[in-house]
């Protein structure tokens, strides 16, 4: 709760909307943000995040209390959308002579990789025989 105007006198104007309804608020280590106006579980909030059935967020101080409530929800994070790179290892043909390879896993679009670095062998030993690159074809 953030008290607006306290002990003030009575007819004084006050205004919640210019001090005290920031866009993102900090609760309990998480970040919420004002609502969007619409009808929520809490009620009907207008355009300015203000639940409608609680006093006006604008006016004149009375005696007693007046409150003000704004509606905030949990912000969502973007999820980074991620990628994989495949290393698939096939003979001239187009036989797989070898088990695919995970190069890279669940990694951020845009992150650079080298399989040639870690995952290209010089040969390979198929059905017996030993194979190099000449007689290789690789495909990511």
């Amino acid at each position: 709760d953030v008290t607006d105007e306290d002990a003030q006198p009575v007819d004084k104007d006050y205004d919640t909307v210019v001090d005290n309804r920031p866009q993102e608020i900090e609760f309990e280590g998480r970040t919420y943000e004002l609502v969007p106006a619409g009808n929520y579980t809490v009620g009907e909030v207008d355009d300015e995040g203000h639940l409608k059935s609680t006093d006006a967020t604008t006016g004149k101080v009375i005696e007693g209390d007046k409150n003000v409530t704004y509606v905030y929800k949990l912000k969502e994070e973007p999820v980074a959308p991620k990628g994989n790179v495949y290393v698939h290892y096939v003979d001239t043909e187009g036989k797989t002579i070898k088990s695919d390879v995970t190069d890279e896993d669940a990694q951020p679009v845009d992150k650079d990789y080298d399989t040639v670095v870690d995952n290209r062998p010089q040969e390979i030993e198929f059905e017996g025989r030993l194979m190099n690159w000449s007689q290789l074809v690789t495909t990511q």
